[in-house]
């Protein structure tokens, strides 16, 4: 059976390490003067070394050459995350105190460190304070937040980073041409992009990509990982610059079929917009970038990542500056023509009148005391505008839905929200987010508004998508973004 490349290649001293060198540096000088402490504290993402160095400090701290496979019996190595009761650390407790074998020190390397249970780190605690003088422990961990402050105050730390892509590239050749493999320097750089900066990730996705061809390509590559072709990529961030949501879906479709995930897309989609960053050309605003990279981050952790992007992506785009499929355009130089009065004489108007009606009612049934909430509320966009980012802060999904809404305020006291799709109006009309819109429009000095949402008859077939189960129910004649959009989401409960 083969050795898979991330172990054959697991460095065995610190002359071997890939990165941290400020680390290793540190170490080393503490080996050379004697100052070794009795508790280190490794944190950092998971593949950078963290296990690799902890174990070449073990050999260098007994004083004994590195050995591949069985650890010197005055080594310990113990995994938090199937050891983590309070039983284990009371038999380490007791273990502890009994002397070293052979060495001048007895290690103990708790990996995982963070998966210990309270009971666990309590009893840690005691031996962390008063260790016997011959015990030295390394915890190595990806979580350090997880930690006891009383664990974390008692160790000595070292922030461990992401291997650059230069660094992950050198490496990758050398290994490259120690095992024979043809690679060219573009395959090469799109594993370690598609690595993140863990060496790990990036020598498994190697030892994979070798067995696919004697001389391996970018397409080789690409295909193996589910990695997007960079036109692709480019496409939808070029639709993103042109706020065309239809391109942007159309784009994100066509990179879905060359075999990538949503994580994946994300993933690549994050890494263009920084490179663009770092040259100064992303002509996108901040607003729309900030927006864009924050919802990219979410997609790996989300419950669904395909809805994720999606969203990640509508939200990014400028409602403002391109007509919308959403948008109701009006005309200040031409009359309306007669289909746009159609659109204006149905319920929607005598819905606003009903307001105004109710509202009347109830300051006349006060009789001394005037409504004075409602004098002088009349909202302009600007105001609309700043309630929508103060949204944005805290509930950022109502915020993008909101953005797909034409905003007027016809009369005092009221506004009206023009929606294309029958669930956007159902969402805002949810008591619970009707209220978070007053409450946010009333800390800017906008009390006792009334939300009138309507549809827009023009732009909407005021469709009713089934639901997953109405699988005998066929789509009537949908618009071609419409049904996009119920590709992507499945069905009006997705969105609930």
């Amino acid at each position: 059976m083969s050795q898979a490349l991330y172990r054959k290649y697991r460095s065995k001293s610190f002359k071997e390490i890939v990165g941290q060198k400020n680390t290793v540096k540190a170490l080393q000088t503490a080996i050379k003067t004697g100052a070794i402490s009795h508790a280190y504290l490794f944190s950092g993402p998971r593949g950078v070394g963290k296990t690799s160095i902890a174990r070449i400090l073990a050999y260098e701290i007994i004083k004994t050459p590195y050995q591949d496979d069985n650890l010197p019996i005055d080594i310990i190595e113990i995994d938090a995350a199937s050891n983590r009761g309070i039983d284990e650390i009371r038999d380490l407790r007791e273990k502890v105190h009994i002397a070293p074998v052979s060495a001048p020190y007895k290690v103990y390397i708790i990996d995982e460190v963070h998966m210990l249970t309270t009971h666990a780190f309590n009893a840690l605690l005691k031996t962390l304070e008063e260790p016997p003088k011959h015990v030295v422990f390394i915890l190595a961990t990806t979580e350090s937040y997880k930690l006891p402050e009383t664990i974390l105050s008692r160790t000595q730390r070292y922030s461990f980073k992401l291997a650059s892509m230069p660094e992950i590239v050198e490496h990758l050749e050398y290994i490259s041409k120690q095992e024979n493999v043809t690679i060219d320097s573009a395959s090469l750089n799109i594993i370690a992009k598609h690595s993140g900066g863990s060496m790990r990730d990036a020598l498994s996705a190697l030892d994979h990509i070798r067995h696919v061809a004697s001389e391996i390509t970018e397409d080789n590559v690409r295909s193996a990982l589910g990695v997007p072709p960079n036109e692709l990529v480019e496409s939808i961030y070029i639709a993103l610059q042109q706020n065309n949501p239809s391109k942007v879906l159309k784009s994100l479709e066509q990179a879905e079929q060359s075999n990538a995930s949503a994580v994946v897309i994300a993933k690549e989609l994050q890494n263009y917009v920084t490179d663009l960053i770092k040259l100064n050309n992303f002509n996108l605003t901040l607003e729309q970038i900030t927006t864009l990279l924050k919802g990219l981050i979410q997609v790996d952790t989300a419950q669904d990542p395909n809805n994720q992007l999606f969203l990640a992506l509508l939200a990014a785009i400028d409602t403002s500056s391109v007509a919308l499929p959403n948008k109701v355009h009006t005309s200040t130089n031409n009359p309306p023509k007669k289909e746009e009065k159609i659109v204006k004489e149905p319920a929607q108007k005598t819905t606003i009148k009903d307001k105004k009606i109710v509202k009347d009612t109830k300051i006349n049934n006060l009789d001394t005391e005037p409504d004075n909430n409602q004098n002088n509320q009349q909202i302009n966009s600007e105001v609309w505008q700043n309630t929508l980012n103060a949204l944005r802060e805290t509930h950022n999904t109502l915020y993008s839905v909101l953005r797909m809404a034409k905003f007027s305020a016809p009369i005092d006291g009221e506004i009206v929200l023009t929606f294309t799709f029958d669930f956007h109006q159902k969402r805002v009309d949810d008591s619970k987010n009707k209220r978070l819109i007053q409450d946010t429009l009333a800390n800017i000095g906008y009390a006792d508004i009334e939300i009138i949402t309507q549809i827009d008859k023009k732009k909407s077939t005021n469709l009713k998508i089934p639901s997953r189960v109405d699988t005998d129910i066929e789509p009537k004649e949908f618009d071609k973004e419409v049904t996009s959009v119920q590709n992507i989401f499945g069905s009006v409960q997705v969105l609930e």
